[in-house]
């Protein structure tokens, strides 16, 4: 991460949580200072290429941090003098937002249980009701299929890379066993490879935080 000095004079760091920078984040914009996205700007880094302990460890301060960021900000978000309330109401909804896999979770219980209803009360296909749950189904399902679909036709991702969506119940599984294991205890640097000769690193697009 890279900042100013006049932005560290503005917003000082004191970051101490599980996931410093999404806490720094949070506090840039508590301030009233911007967070703008540069298209331009650029940041290599070598990612984790195997699992096991450093990949766990990462993914437990991932989670318990987040859920740390949620009970710290919400208050200090909704009394801020420097955001209205229209600001307000958007960070919120970021604030709170749930992970796309516990979204997803809940879409197939909600495609289960409008199916059971319908089985179980018998209710004619033309009905008030049926027509309710049948529809709500549907926009469910649209809605899934446009976020899936949003990474490929806004960051024009190779569309092989969907391939990968095969992954998500094993990761489920993975995520839900990590998060079983408690919160960590103290933050824990994620150990990295050394980037092999002709290794490819991962590009990420720039943020910029405040106004310099």
């Amino acid at each position: 991460m890279c900042f100013t000095s006049k932005g560290l004079q503005r917003v000082p760091w004191e970051c101490n949580g599980l996931v410093e920078d999404m806490e720094y984040s949070w506090k840039v914009r508590l301030a009233g200072e911007k967070i703008a996205f540069l298209p331009e700007a650029s940041v290599k880094g070598v990612m984790l290429a195997r699992g096991g302990t450093a990949a766990s460890a990462q993914r437990r301060r991932w989670e318990y941090g987040r859920k740390e960021i949620r009970r710290r900000v919400l208050m200090p978000l909704i009394r801020s003098k420097h955001l209205s309330l229209v600001e307000k109401f958007a960070l919120l909804l970021e604030l709170t937002t749930p992970t796309t896999l516990t979204v997803l979770a809940s879409y197939i219980c909600l495609v289960a249980a409008n199916l059971l209803t319908v089985q179980a009360t018998a209710l004619p296909v033309t009905s008030p009701i049926s027509d309710f749950l049948i529809f709500s189904g549907l926009l469910s399902t649209l809605a899934i299929l446009v976020h899936a679909a949003s990474p490929f036709l806004v960051f024009r991702l190779p569309w092989d890379f969907m391939l990968l969506s095969f992954y998500i119940p094993f990761y489920g599984i993975w995520k839900l066993l990590v998060g079983l294991r408690g919160k960590p205890s103290q933050w824990i640097r994620t150990y990295r490879e050394s980037p092999a000769p002709g290794a490819v690193c991962v590009d990420v697009a720039g943020r910029h935080a405040g106004r310099d």
